[in-house]
């Protein structure tokens, strides 16, 4: 299955205009004028359509502003109704690594993987106390 949106359909909910910078990435400008990059990996792990995973860079160290927009992005632009959102961050020796995963709600399989993705965050953190 390979991963495909529509960039109108993507700025027709999105607070930011995006421009596709290749593939499955997006670059966005702010109202303070910094420019971002966010893409979309298929993950054959998760292989449930309309279930995404994100990972936020760290490239800048700007990782928990990117993690504070993407959550505001999602409360004030995805349909809650439609979609459950599940973040995480780790510590890892002084550095703060976020990942997120959005499902699908009508998915078959979401009892299951909303499960399974609680699970794992709850046994990586124990891991790592």
């Amino acid at each position: 299955m390979e991963l495909t949106f529509s960039l109108s359909e993507l700025n027709r909910k999105s607070p930011y205009l995006l421009e596709s910078s290749g593939g499955c990435s997006f670059t966005f400008v702010t109202e303070q004028g910094k420019k971002y990059e966010i893409g979309f990996i298929q993950d054959l792990m998760i292989s449930d359509e309309g279930v995404y995973q994100f990972f936020i860079s760290t490239e800048d160290h700007r990782q928990a502003s990117r993690d504070r927009m993407f959550h505001q992005w999602f409360e004030t632009s995805m349909g809650k109704e439609q979609y459950c959102f599940r973040g995480m961050s780790i510590d890892i020796d002084g550095v703060d690594y976020f990942a997120s995963v959005i499902m699908r709600k009508d998915s078959p399989r979401f009892a299951a993987m909303t499960e399974a993705i609680d699970r794992f965050i709850e046994d990586f953190q124990d891991k790592l106390r």
